[in-house]
């Protein structure tokens, strides 16, 4: 690297400068709502069917978790003690986080082969977006009509992001989706959960559990062992790819001693700024001292929330032996003069655990796509590369409770945060569809567009 190419804080202290803000890729227009390439329509008759293995249903009532959007709460300010070596000094960079890049502005430089941002001051705003994957993802979210549809890639050793799209239509209860925490976790938490549980040292995941079969929720009977009730038994791998939540809350209350999940919020970066120019929502969760809404928060129940960005650095945490990435949206900067002056280099922003448990979760995640609640979207689509496998988790949840009413408009938020290829992962997808009672795609169609789109342009 020349001299002309400064270090990453006196390159976003010239970032600073300026002021041109407008969040987002997607422009609002008037899509098609014609179902077509493996897309369902789907409808809120209340049947009781599990809307991830349902077939042309969009209930939200019998799916993995019923949330209501009151339970959305205020974290405060406090950060747990965690040793030095989970928690490397990176400090975020100067930024104005209230004048982030415009994303809107970008267009593709035909010689780089790049997204680019011409800025008024003569900067050249490299980005590391694949304009290939970015074209493909933005067509498909402009294709189906949903209150809400977010898609975020990045790429797992380096922190790159390849791709940001969000879209949203009137009824939406957000302005940008691809920035925006407004959703539920829902069970994508599990994965948080999961690790706890694995560096926890108490539990053996090939232990096979009997616990209530149940979908719907989690009661504190659920909590006790029952010989009469505890029908379904799994191992944690039959217990993610299945998404039991009985499991989680059971192990979670046995196992994780009071204040250890809020720990693990720490690790994964829930509550903090994202270190990027682009105004990305903080992920609020917080760890209830009641001990059934603990144990339910580990199943994924209420109490935290989830950006695409986030979502994607998670499992590219577990995808890349523990450590998460510095996210990145900028490649390079060139001047006026046609110097560069940054050049982006991949850190690490925190190591959330040991590489032992990332190899571990990699094989409890895989089953999601073989034989859990995304097989569908993945192992049984027609079409699908046999070589193309993928480790992931869903979430399902509504914005109100079973017996809540409001005057909001009915929405389910439906997850898929998952990575690929499993044996070198090039590619991490954090997706979210805000669903109405009818619907046409879900958040884990969104994530294997983008991981097959990813497939096609770089497989060998």
């Amino acid at each position: 690297m020349n001299d002309g190419v400064t270090n990453h804080k006196q390159l976003f202290i010239s970032l600073a400068i300026g002021a041109a803000v407008v969040i987002g890729v997607g422009i609002i227009a008037v899509r098609s709502c014609e179902p077509s390439d493996g897309a369902l329509l789907g409808s809120g008759d209340g049947s009781g069917v599990d809307p991830e293995f349902a077939i042309g249903t969009g209930d939200g009532v019998a799916g993995e978790d019923l949330v209501a959007a009151s339970d959305v709460v205020d974290i405060e300010e406090g950060e747990p003690a965690v040793p030095a070596w989970q928690a490397p000094d990176l400090s975020l960079p100067p930024v104005d986080f209230d004048s982030p890049l415009d994303l809107s502005a970008a267009e593709l430089d035909p010689e780089r082969g790049a997204l680019v941002i011409h800025r008024d001051d003569g900067m050249l705003i490299v980005l590391t977006i694949d304009p290939a994957l970015q074209e493909h993802l933005e067509q498909t979210v402009h294709r189906y009509e949903e209150p809400a549809e977010a898609v975020v890639a990045v790429e797992p050793s380096t922190g790159r992001i390849l791709a940001w799209v969000g879209d949203h239509s009137d009824v939406s209860p957000v302005d940008d989706p691809a920035a925006s925490a407004y959703p539920f976790a829902a069970s994508v938490f599990k994965v948080v959960t999961a690790t706890a549980l694995l560096e926890s040292g108490e539990v053996n995941p090939e232990l096979v559990h009997c616990v209530p079969p149940s979908h719907r929720t989690v009661e504190l009977e659920d909590l006790s062992d029952n010989s009469e009730r505890d029908s379904r038994c799994v191992n944690m791998t039959a217990a993610m790819a299945g998404s039991v939540n009985a499991y989680f809350a059971r192990q979670a209350d046995r196992q994780l001693p009071d204040g250890s999940l809020a720990l693990w919020l720490d690790r994964f970066q829930f509550n903090r700024e994202f270190p990027v120019p682009l105004h990305v929502e903080p992920s609020p969760a917080e760890v209830p001292e009641d001990r059934l809404e603990s144990a339910r928060m580990a199943a994924g129940f209420r109490h935290s929330h989830l950006s695409p960005l986030h979502a994607a650095l998670i499992l590219a945490t577990i995808a890349n032996h523990g450590e998460m990435m510095r996210p990145a949206i900028i490649s390079e900067i060139v001047d006026s003069n046609g110097e560069t002056v940054y050049r982006q280099t991949p850190e690490v922003w925190r190591v959330v655990m040991e590489p032992e448990t990332a190899e571990r979760l990699v094989g409890i995640l895989s089953q999601t796509t073989v034989s859990g609640t995304a097989r569908r979207y993945f192992d049984d689509r027609e079409g699908w590369p046999e070589s193309l496998q993928v480790a992931g988790k869903t979430g399902t949840l509504s914005n109100r409770g079973i017996e809540e009413t409001s005057d909001d408009p009915y929405l389910v938020f439906t997850w898929f945060a998952g990575f690929a290829p499993i044996e070198a992962p090039t590619i991490s997808v954090g997706a979210v569809v805000y669903n109405p009672e009818r619907w046409y795609i879900k958040g884990s169609y969104l994530a294997a567009e983008a991981i097959l789109e990813h497939h096609r342009n770089h497989s060998p």
